[in-house]
């Protein structure tokens, strides 16, 4: 009795797990808890199944997890009875396993692609018991991709700040000076005010140089609310030459939106003032993501500021976005397509392009900025490279 209860008790702990790991990981997905018994099959040939339907209109993971309690005399039989998906369009089993005599519980993953949802996206769960000594109780979870689900969820996910490093610039002193902002939707909590970390962190020539935290960054707390900005006066002065780099550590206890936008480069031509010291234009792919029905979508910003030349926009001439996966060319676009309104030619605003590129299971995805035409901007912000999932 003991042993029953305590299996119970861990039982329950496991789907309640489980159930915070779907919650969590599967923002727009549809998810079902089922309760079950497996009653004994007549033979081999005639087997108990209990089915459950699931139809998915986008790519994405279906995720099934189950439990089963068996009775005494049925654990060494266990191995007849298990779960499986099967793809009602070609009638095959695409997963299943059954189980294991020690550890009565299982978990499956399937990723949905084009070609699924095409064909109408209907599948089946089946649990299913081939023993004819063997009966059991258990929970079912399913998880599987619908659009619209949980579009409430991930929106409130978003709302987290965005600490982004804007631009750097020399004073009239020559004197180094960054700009820093909160892009994100959400407040900065006052107590990373107290703490070391975020942290700017700047080098020359890929030396370390000095740095300092959001206390001697921003006394007023400018960038606690969304869209506040501050400039950051060091008194550290390059000389002509030097290649001055700022990075924003955040550390692993603030929560940042976009970790892609927390460093800036500046090439530092001549001394003195900044009127002297030809800023060129610096464009960057800032961030990679997968909208909520799973296209790639990626952010491309212009992290000085600086004018990109007319004939940026040109055919021939635009600068193309070229995407990869898993290695080989996938698709693209060029700066007509992806900033006809020219955001990116003076401003600091970013640009976001969603391709009609889909992720099903996790892919790596590699996002790379071929420029032409616009001056002499520092490549290395040109790639970014990702492992992306649908629904994660």
């Amino acid at each position: 009795m003991q042993n029953d209860k305590g299996n119970r008790l861990r039982t329950t702990a496991l789907i309640l797990v489980w159930l915070l790991i779907l919650g969590s990981s599967m923002a727009q997905a549809k998810r079902e808890n089922h309760t079950f018994t497996l009653y004994p099959a007549g033979s081999h040939d005639d087997p108990y199944i209990l089915t459950y339907p699931v139809t998915v209109n986008k790519v994405g993971l279906i995720r099934i997890f189950t439990k089963v309690r068996a009775n005494r005399s049925g654990q060494s039989s266990t191995v007849f009875a298990g779960v499986r998906l099967r793809n009602l369009a070609t009638g095959k089993v695409v997963v299943g396993k059954r189980f294991p005599p020690k550890r009565l519980s299982i978990q499956l993953r399937y990723g949905v692609d084009s070609p699924d949802v095409r064909k109408g996206g209907r599948f089946r769960v089946e649990l299913f018991n081939y023993s004819k000594w063997f009966k059991g109780s258990g929970e079912l979870l399913v998880s599987y991709p619908v659009a619209g689900e949980g579009e409430e969820d991930e929106k409130k996910e978003n709302l987290v700040p965005d600490l982004a490093v804007e631009g750097i610039r020399l004073d009239a002193s020559g004197y180094v000076q960054v700009t820093l902002a909160n892009r994100g939707r959400s407040r900065i909590a006052p107590v990373f005010w107290d703490r070391d970390a975020p942290r700017l962190m700047l080098y020359r020539n890929g030396r370390s140089w000095g740095g300092a935290g959001l206390p001697a960054l921003d006394p007023e707390r400018a960038l606690r609310v969304p869209g506040g900005r501050v400039v950051y006066h060091s008194r550290l002065r390059p000389v002509p030459g030097d290649r001055v780099r700022a990075v924003l550590d955040c550390g692993p206890r603030f929560r940042d939106g976009i970790r892609a936008n927390n460093r800036a480069e500046y090439l530092v031509r001549s001394a003195g003032s900044p009127a002297t010291d030809s800023v060129r234009p610096d464009l960057a792919v800032a961030d990679l993501r997968l909208t909520g029905d799973c296209r790639v979508a990626v952010v491309l910003v212009n992290r000085t500021g600086a004018g990109l030349p007319p004939n940026a926009w040109q055919q021939g001439q635009a600068p193309t976005l070229l995407l990869y996966r898993n290695g080989r060319r996938w698709g693209g676009a060029d700066l007509r397509v992806i900033d006809p309104a020219h955001t990116l030619a003076n401003q600091e605003r970013p640009v976001r392009y969603v391709s009609r590129l889909r992720v099903g299971e996790t892919t790596a995805i590699r996002a790379e900025l071929s420029v032409r035409g616009v001056g002499d901007e520092m490549p290395e912000n040109n790639i970014l490279v990702k492992n992306l999932s649908c629904g994660r």
